[in-house]
């Protein structure tokens, strides 16, 4: 299965969801709540997965607290996140899984998504310049 998003610093936002409340967790990103827009479960669990290629469940756990057979429920799509676990999950995983995972994100998380790239990157290149100095001495 491939990812549309994959590779994106944060997922194109789809045409109709302007976003601006909190997200209310379906089981179907079809389905429209009337509390506010839904998660998208099947781009949650991608996130997850993508992540996490092996023992995505007992990973997340261990970074979030979550139980692992929650996590397990999400990703067979047979339970939605609570708001607590979600923003659980936005605390520890960053705008980035709010992007992926709620069609109807701010406008602003697009910014969020950028800088948060942005200092990855910085560290990643800091890193990269620490080892070529070592490798040149």
């Amino acid at each position: 299965m491939s990812d549309p998003h994959y590779g994106q610093v944060c997922p194109k936002r789809r045409a109709g969801t302007p976003g601006g409340s909190l997200p209310h967790a379906q089981p179907s990103a079809a389905r429209p709540s009337p509390r506010g827009p839904s998660i998208d479960l099947e781009a949650l669990k991608r996130f997850l997965q993508r992540r996490y290629h092996y023992n995505t469940p007992e990973s997340v756990a261990a970074d979030t607290g979550i139980p692992p057979e929650t996590v397990r429920n999400w990703i067979r799509l047979r339970a939605r996140p609570s708001i607590g676990n979600f923003l659980t999950l936005a605390l520890h995983y960053g705008p980035d899984l709010v992007a992926a995972a709620w069609p109807g994100a701010p406008r602003w998380m697009d910014s969020a998504c950028r800088e948060e790239e942005a200092a990855r990157l910085e560290a990643e290149q800091e890193r990269i310049n620490r080892r070529l100095k070592e490798l040149r001495s």
